[in-house]
């Protein structure tokens, strides 16, 4: 019953995928994190997917499926039910699966159900290898991904380029803040380290010797008769791994206060506004905090040289002995 079902609805589906030319064509693009999509910008990008599967078809749908946070997902044809959903912090939306494709038109009396129908339609385009124009996108922490494909080559390379201008309006320009704030706590995490090793066997030749080398003459002018390979080797590795958890710390930081990917409805779009305060401190707190260390670095320098100028001759460092 099956079989004689099946070929009753192969001979009324439309001529037209009869005819459809074989060959294939097929772009795609990735647009790289931080991303931040609102309902307006879903609605905009919808309003591209449609204009351009209509000029292929009349028959065509659009399927979403939203990943959760908690491992679970949800699938809907229709956008509102991704733009209205509460989006808690629990079960945030982390990555939107959007698949635009035509269906092959049917004209019969049997009765189906949905999910019956949708079966048939997808054994028909297997079994007549109609390539059928689709689009297929993916919104998540790696950024937006696409796929265009079909047998018009001059709609796939206009459709490809629709969504990439659509795309990168969602880009975020901050992606530049992690960077930096990953480069400055890996050189603190280095520089710290490395000073604490020095400072100790600076402190043992100069209690040794009887004398008073500066810290930076130390390390980049003067040879220690006493200090070994094995020293100098413990000490840079310290400074590396020094460095290494600078970076791990910045990553874990920014990983928090600037996500890769933000979709800014529902409850989210409380949690961004009070995350995007958090991360004004943030920046303002480590700019104060290199500031002040580079006064304080001063006025201690000011200070040392004022207390030795006023020492008696007899006990200030000499450092022509």
């Amino acid at each position: 019953m099956k079989k004689i079902l099946f070929l009753i609805l192969l001979l009324s589906i439309s001529p037209h995928c009869l005819s459809m030319p074989s060959f294939h064509a097929e772009t795609s693009e990735i647009i790289g994190p931080p991303i931040l999509i609102g309902e307006k910008h879903l609605i905009k990008l919808m309003e591209v997917i449609q204009k351009r599967m209509e000029q292929q078809s009349d028959t065509f749908k659009v399927i979403f499926t939203a990943n959760l946070s908690n491992s679970s997902y949800f699938t809907t044809e229709k956008l509102s039910d991704i733009t209205t959903y509460e989006n808690p912090s629990s079960s945030k939306i982390i990555s939107i699966k959007i698949v635009a494709k035509t269906i092959p038109s049917i004209n019969t009396k049997v009765k189906m159900t949905s999910a019956l129908r949708e079966k048939f339609e997808d054994e028909l385009v297997a079994l007549l290898e109609i390539d059928n124009p689709e689009i297929k996108m993916h919104i998540g922490t790696h950024g937006i991904s696409f796929e265009v494909s079909g047998a018009d080559r001059d709609w796939v390379i206009t459709t490809n380029i629709d969504l990439k201008e659509r795309s990168q309006l969602f880009s975020k320009d901050n992606g530049y803040v992690g960077i930096v704030l990953k480069i400055i706590f890996s050189a603190i995490g280095l520089v710290a380290i490395f000073l604490s090793f020095a400072q100790r066997y600076r402190k043992t030749y100069n209690k040794k010797y009887n004398e008073e080398i500066p810290i930076l003459k130390y390390i980049f002018n003067f040879n220690d008769p006493d200090l070994s390979m094995k020293k100098n080797m413990i000490a840079f590795q310290s400074g590396l791994i020094g460095g290494v958890a600078g970076y791990l710390l910045a990553s874990k930081i920014t990983s928090h206060f600037y996500p890769h990917i933000v979709f800014y409805f529902g409850d989210e779009i409380t949690v961004h506004s009070s995350l995007i305060s958090q991360r004004e401190f943030l920046v303002i707190g480590v700019f104060l905090a290199l500031v002040v260390g580079i006064i304080a670095s001063v006025i201690g320098n000011m200070v040392s040289s004022k207390i030795n100028s006023n020492l008696p001759v007899a006990t200030r460092n000499d450092d022509s002995k």
